[in-house]
């Protein structure tokens, strides 16, 4: 079954109710409750587990598992680039992940593989200034400044490391390609001190096996769930 489980009011204002007891009873016995706030962002985003009854009984059956039928509901929502149905062949390849770099040599030239940060794009190089207001005026052509970007950007870009992740049965496509920052010895800022971090991430749709019911298996179907996926990661404190 296909549908959108979604709990009603009354079934909220009971669970918050449940909770603030709870944090109360902990807080008499001298426990640190935990904070009723979103978690914070990791430097990775790490696709998470699914935290449900473990065990095949709580899978979805042959008849709920039909590709075309599940295809066909996800929709404009399906990406190929971050979700396969079956394992892709990059997953045996690189178990551990693959190295996206941001730039492919051409003609034994340094080509950048997307467009220049913003921030790069604004440095003109034109002059150096000094505490007291003093400048310096820097005798260099429109060339050289665009290669001092080039080099400046290649020394400070932060790569991203692509790994395919099974979800399991419960999760259609159960294939998701989850990104985490690569982690280099050397800092990633001149002087040193900064390190690559999360930047950026996107929304994927999928379809989520969910039962109301995990006891007795029942009131078990197809949900849509969003997944957030790193995309980009920058030089930061």
């Amino acid at each position: 079954m296909i549908g959108d489980v979604r709990p009603t009011r009354g079934r909220q204002s009971h669970h918050m109710a449940q909770l603030q007891q709870q944090q109360g009873h902990l807080q008499g016995q001298g426990v640190k409750p935990p904070l009723l706030l979103r978690p914070l962002p990791s430097d990775d985003l790490p696709v998470l587990d699914l935290v449900e009854p473990a065990g095949h009984v709580y899978d979805p059956g042959p008849e709920d598992l039909d590709n075309a039928t599940l295809q066909r509901i996800l929709a404009g929502h399906f990406d190929p680039k971050f979700m396969a149905v079956h394992r892709p062949k990059e997953s045996i390849l690189h178990p551990n992940g693959s190295l996206q770099p941001g730039f492919r040599l051409k003609k034994g030239r340094l080509v950048p593989a997307r467009p220049m940060p913003r921030e790069l794009q604004r440095i003109r190089l034109k002059n150096i200034e000094f505490p007291g207001g003093i400048k310096l005026r820097l005798k260099m052509g429109r060339r050289m400044r665009r290669k001092m970007r080039q080099l400046l950007w290649s020394y400070t870009y932060c790569p991203l490391v692509y790994r395919w992740k099974d979800l399991g049965l419960r999760f259609w496509p159960r294939w998701i390609r989850e990104g985490r920052c690569y982690k280099s010895r050397r800092s990633c800022s001149f002087p040193p001190g900064m390190t690559c971090r999360e930047k950026r991430s996107t929304e994927k749709t999928v379809l989520r096996w969910h039962c109301r019911d995990w006891a007795q298996r029942r009131q078990c179907r197809w949900i849509l769930a969003t997944i957030s996926v790193l995309v980009e990661c920058s030089c930061s404190c």
